[in-house]
């Protein structure tokens, strides 16, 4: 009998332990209107995002300056220790909600495969809500095409629906590529998805403008920077043989530079903050395009900055870090191969 008890009342603790984590451990996010704009608060005060898109070295991260990352499913929750390292650092994460491009062939007309993407996004939302370290769900990437699909945007604002039912602590967000033709991605996300709190939107060379097509669509609500850079290798002039031609290291960390001043900084209240793009490393046209890091292949724990990091961590802090990298000059023979503009 008292073993019995002993079990009964160990057990009736797991419980009352796992029903405590459930209620509790999420921490409430707001996007609220104020004076010429908005804000982000999370446990009730200002948050800002000082992020990366990535889901790596996040020790490194918190060290230049960062408080957030952004992730394109909840596969890297199921693959990595992030939920867990995030939580230890304070770093929040903006969860992705994978949703499938047309490219790729799914039909958005198609009925029953929405409604399955749809009840995925669910699940994963039901699971992860209570995690302490989200900060928003981020419906999709780039999957909106030309942006002149209604069933795409219909599909999004869906799941955003669904979202504000299953969890009232977190706002949701759509990831876009650019603001399109004559901005009719941003007019369209305006027209069809009420339900979404923010709009993210991942822009490169488009940077340069980002801030005026903002403005000039009256976007009536914030958005955030959701990938940032280099200038993409489909905006770089080519060689006689179609390679484009990459940016120094030097170079990149200046055009990230004018970014973030231009369409981050100076968007005032209109922007909630941004991911930079990319923290870690990955092969795109060649294997140093988009990384903000890469790996020291002296150990293999270690990781080295490019000038990137470094200027972003100025971005976010007003302060040069420590032993930042070199600066990088092109180098040019007599007979330099003409560039063709791309």
């Amino acid at each position: 009998m008292f073993c019995m008890r002993l079990r009964f009342s160990a057990f009736f603790v797991l419980v009352c332990a796992v029903a405590a984590y459930s209620f509790a451990a999420a921490v409430p996010v707001k996007v609220k209107k104020v004076e010429q704009g908005w804000q982000l608060t999370r446990a009730g005060k200002p948050c800002y995002v000082n992020g990366a898109a990535g889901h790596g070295h996040l020790d490194l991260l918190k060290k230049l300056g960062g408080n957030s990352v952004r992730t394109w499913s909840v596969h890297e929750f199921e693959t990595t220790s992030l939920l867990k390292e995030a939580n230890a650092l304070g770093i929040t994460i903006a969860a992705g909600l994978a949703m499938e491009p047309p490219r790729h062939g799914f039909n958005y007309a198609h009925a029953v495969a929405v409604k399955a993407q749809y009840d995925r996004a669910s699940a994963a939302v039901e699971k992860y809500k209570n995690e302490p370290a989200i900060l928003v769900w981020g419906i999709g990437n780039e999957m909106e095409a030309d942006g002149t699909d209604p069933a795409i945007w219909k599909a999004v604002n869906d799941i955003a629906r669904e979202i504000h039912r299953r969890d009232p602590n977190h706002p949701t967000m759509t990831v876009i590529a650019g603001a399109g033709q004559d901005n009719i991605k941003l007019i369209n996300f305006m027209k069809y998805c009420p339900d979404v709190d923010i709009l993210g939107i991942n822009s490169y060379g488009g940077m340069a403008t980002l801030l005026e097509d903002v403005n000039a669509t009256k976007l009536d609500r914030p958005y955030m920077v959701t990938e940032f850079g280099p200038l993409g290798w489909w905006e770089r002039a080519k060689t006689s043989w179609g390679a484009p031609l990459e940016q120094t290291s030097t170079e990149k960390a200046a055009t990230y530079r004018q970014s973030y001043e231009h369409s981050i900084r100076d968007a005032g209240r209109k922007c909630l903050g941004s991911y930079a793009f990319l923290w870690g490393w990955k092969q795109e046209r060649t294997h140093t395009w988009f990384n903000m890091l890469l790996p020291d292949l002296n150990t293999l724990d270690a990781v080295d900055k490019t000038a990137a990091a470094d200027v972003i961590s100025y971005e976010w802090t007003g302060r040069w870090p420590a032993n930042r990298a070199p600066d990088i000059s092109p180098i040019r023979t007599a007979s330099a191969e003409k560039e063709v503009a791309p």
